[in-house]
């Protein structure tokens, strides 16, 4: 049998209402008390005041129990007409100090009523074990507690204590004018909408807990990818001073040094990864979309995705069909889509695989696949690749892999920004397939490239062209990523001095004079923001290039940088052929 609640409005409450209803003795009592008997009491069904107070519960349960605390002013009109209640106050508990703090009211003010004093009768409840006080003849009683609500000519009240194992979320008032005691059903009704709104503040209590506990998570994640950073660039800068010592170094030594040099770019890549991640995630990234061809982006990410392929001996396929395929997308980040899965196939296949990249169009959608042939991961560990930044998964004889799978997490992410999904699945041949669905731009939709600007004329006038050795100033609070880098621009043949705050790059900076200034931005007594401005504002700095290097990742303050008077950003670990183009590369004036 099935049953339909009907909600009780305050109007057909009042309807329902009827007289005689008995009346307590003058005094004070809680909730403990058992209802009386109502056995052999007189009345039709429709004024039974016990349907009454069955329709009221379900009208109060049907809002705090679906809508929450916050709807405690629509359970409250209920209430209103069959307790003839005319206010309500309602206080939620602070963390740490056992304050209340004024949440809603009706009929009352933050001002008329002390929130310490309901504290304490709070707190009295909850040491006696009770829910509820009752407090009846308020302007005759002498009852030290009724003197929170005295002099606001309220006749009674119920204070009810918003209570879950000994732990204190709030409290509630009830208040009548014109009601001087309440019936033990009454008081046994009002009881259980406490209970009711008990329940509803320990769910947005848990709920609040939940959305900190991320935060904190976030916040954690952000500053590890941060400090990930740190020490990759020495060890960086490390390696490739060891290359610059010894060029005739053993076949093994040059094998050992590319994998160790391979190992720090997945570690960067990694902490690039969780950090993107993270910042989707947050709403923090927005894309730069422009209009770009599918092979081009794909050709990008296969270009990054080649030490993992030639490290692993396998063989990267790309089929893409013959005709263009334009898509409205940021290149550099949908690139980072497709070297992402084919990194993740690379790293979980035995050597000599097989990966092939391949795209379909359907109608106005392009799926682009990846296929991944050779032992790999199992299909029901892809199912859910993308659900979580931690994954687990199986190779095909059972034995555990764990893979790490912030890469994968920004793969979904970014894709569904693109308007796209991604999926992964094994096909009928025990071939790993990951499928990337994006909607496609008409090919005569594609603007014409924008021609190259003229080349400046190479005069002094308008070119810098750099002498050796350069005067270059490194800033950095960590010791050994600016003696390292310093150590390998030494061994180009320049002149180097370091500083290892903001403050400090200012003051060298302006006895030195460097052609470059390289400026790590979270720097201790001055960041690199300001050191910049600073540096830039000496007239001797005009065509002095000032390069940002930050662990925060590519994405967080390139506009800021460039407001700071920076000319280049980059992020940690920078790496050593960028860093010998940065200081080689002639310079517009």
């Amino acid at each position: 049998m099935q049953y339909k609640m009907k909600r009780t409005t305050p109007e057909t409450v009042a309807a329902a209402t009827t007289d005689g209803v008995s009346s307590e003795p003058t005094g004070t009592r809680s909730a403990s008390r058992p209802p009386e008997s109502r056995a052999g009491r007189a009345g039709s069904a429709a004024a039974d005041p016990r349907d009454v107070q069955l329709h009221v519960l379900a009208s109060c349960a049907e809002v705090l129990l679906t809508s929450g605390a916050g709807k405690l002013e629509d359970a409250f009109a209920v209430l209103a007409a069959p307790l003839e209640l005319d206010a309500y106050a309602c206080f939620v508990a602070s963390e740490g100090d056992h304050s209340f703090a004024f949440e809603s009211a009706r009929g009352l003010s933050s001002e008329a009523l002390s929130s310490s004093a309901i504290a304490a009768i709070v707190t009295e409840l909850t040491v006696a074990g009770q829910r509820t006080l009752v407090l009846e003849a308020l302007r005759r009683s002498t009852d030290a507690r009724s003197a929170a609500l005295r002099g606001l000519d309220f006749a009674s009240a119920v204070i009810g204590a918003l209570v879950v194992d000994d732990h204190v979320l709030g409290a509630v008032v009830f208040a009548s004018r014109s009601k001087e005691a309440f019936t033990a059903d009454e008081v046994a009704l009002i009881d259980t909408v406490v209970c009711y709104l008990t329940a509803a503040f320990e769910r947005r209590e848990m709920a609040q807990h939940r959305r900190n506990a991320e935060q904190r998570k976030r916040e954690f994640l952000t500053v590890l990818a941060h400090e990930l950073r740190n020490p990759l660039a020495p060890l960086r800068n490390a390696l490739e001073i060891m290359r610059s010592n010894d060029r005739a170094h053993s076949h093994v030594e040059h094998s050992a040094y590319a994998m160790i040099e391979r190992q720090l770019q997945q570690i960067g890549r990694l902490a690039d990864d969780l950090l993107d991640a993270n910042q989707v995630v947050l709403g923090h990234i927005e894309l730069e979309k422009q209009r770009v061809l599918l092979d081009a982006v794909i050709e990008r990410a296969a270009s990054q995705s080649r030490p993992w392929i030639e490290s692993a001996r396998h063989t990267l396929v790309v089929d893409l069909p013959r005709d263009a395929i334009a898509l409205d997308a940021d290149p550099k980040r949908l690139a980072r889509v497709f070297s992402n899965l084919v990194n993740n196939a690379a790293r979980r296949m035995d050597r000599g695989g097989r990966i092939v990249i391949s795209a379909e169009p359907r109608d106005a959608a392009v799926s682009v696949f990846i296929r991944a042939r050779g032992r790999t991961v199992s299909g029901e560990s892809l199912n859910g690749i993308f659900a979580d930044a931690v994954g687990h998964g199986e190779i095909a004889d059972g034995q555990t892999l764990g893979g790490f799978t912030a890469g994968m997490t920004l793969v979904k992410h970014l894709v569904e920004m693109h308007g796209g999904a991604v999926s992964a699945h094994t096909d009928a041949d025990g071939v790993a397939v990951f499928e990337v669905r994006l909607p496609v731009v008409h090919a005569a939709l594609l603007q014409p490239r924008k021609a190259a600007p003229p080349p400046r004329p190479s005069t002094a006038e308008h070119v810098v062209q750099h002498r050796t050795p350069q005067r270059i100033l490194i800033a950095d609070d960590n010791a050994d990523s600016a003696e390292s880098m310093g150590m390998l621009l030494r061994l180009m043949g320049n002149d180097v001095r370091i500083a290892s705050d903001g403050l400090e790059a200012v003051e060298q900076a302006a006895l030195f004079q460097p052609d470059i200034v390289l400026l790590d931005i979270g720097m201790p007594r001055l960041d690199g923001y300001e050191a910049a401005r600073r540096i830039r504002n000496q007239s001797w700095a005009r065509d002095t290039l000032l390069v940002a290097v930050t662990g925060w990742g590519p994405s967080d303050a390139d506009e800021q940088a460039t407001a700071a008077g920076f000319d280049r950003h980059f992020t940690k670990p920078l790496d050593p052929a960028e860093l010998r183009r940065l200081v080689t590369e002639p310079r517009p004036h």
